[in-house]
């Protein structure tokens, strides 16, 4: 009746129908074994062990077939941040890159109260400068330390250093700066003490709606690190010496979108 019910219970290939039986039953069993030269009959929580340690060794193995990697303890400050290990704390090689300070700005969102020049509050509509895949075909569009500054990168096609990378819930800006300039280095260390961004555009297409003035389209020329932004949901972080991977860009990106939209809807 016990190896009736356990073979119910348990239809694993390679399981025992003793394997669930209580101790004394599997010791007697195993005793008999023993004298005959058999393997011991293993519990059902001995087998799942075994089962577990199998199945860790064979995804550490397949880790170690995808290419090289690195050994890391998942609780380290080490280990890449938003990355699981591929097995045992092995990090492929493109999970581990190198630490990358990366700059992100949620260039508007919300409602600008008192605008320069306007008369009325103003929104931006999302959108209103294009995708992001547009923005990055465009060349000539910049990033400026204040409207009437210096400019710390321009917008490349193909290249990262300066780029478009989503429009919701507003423009978001990346910007990798080269640490090694003396005025990158030091607008990361303003941006850490809480800079904002404004932005600079041309050929604005406008209409009017429930007393706010809406930019439907409009082309953009450069976007500035200024002391603060008219638009409360225009945020700008900088995330300094975090693993360059793939997963962590997406976390900042979508940090920073979550921080803006909140912002704008506290407006």
């Amino acid at each position: 009746m016990i190896e009736r019910a356990n073979l119910r219970d348990d239809p694993r290939p390679g399981w025992h129908p003793l394997a669930g039986a209580p101790a004394r039953i599997r010791a007697a069993a195993n005793r008999q074994r023993a004298a005959a030269g058999l393997d011991p009959i293993l519990s059902r929580d001995e087998l799942l062990e075994v089962e577990d340690r199998i199945a860790r060794v064979r995804l550490a193995a397949s880790a170690l077939a995808r290419g090289p990697g690195v050994w890391i303890d998942p609780q380290s400050r080490l280990a890449p941040k938003g990355v699981a290990p591929a097995g045992n704390g092995y990090y492929r090689a493109s999970d581990y890159s190198p630490p990358v300070t990366r700059v992100l700005l949620a260039t508007y969102g919300g409602t600008a109260r008192r605008v320069e020049g306007r008369a009325l509050p103003e929104r931006i509509i999302r959108g209103a400068f294009g995708s992001a895949e547009q923005l990055n075909s465009e060349p000539g569009w910049a990033l400026r330390d204040r409207h009437d500054g210096p400019m710390l990168a321009v917008a490349v096609p193909g290249k990262p250093a300066l780029r478009a990378v989503a429009i919701d819930p507003c423009l978001i800006i990346e910007w990798i700066p080269d640490m090694t300039r003396a005025d990158h280095a030091d607008a990361v260390r303003r941006i850490e003490k809480g800079l904002a961004c404004s932005l600079c555009w041309t050929r604005a297409e406008r209409m009017i709606r429930d007393g706010v003035e809406l930019v439907a389209r409009a082309r953009l020329l450069h976007v500035a690190l200024e002391p603060s932004g008219a638009y409360p949901g225009a945020i700008v972080r900088a995330f300094r010496d975090r693993p360059g991977s793939a997963a962590e860009r997406r976390r900042q990106i979508g940090e920073i979108a979550t921080a803006s939209d909140k912002a704008a809807a506290n407006d």
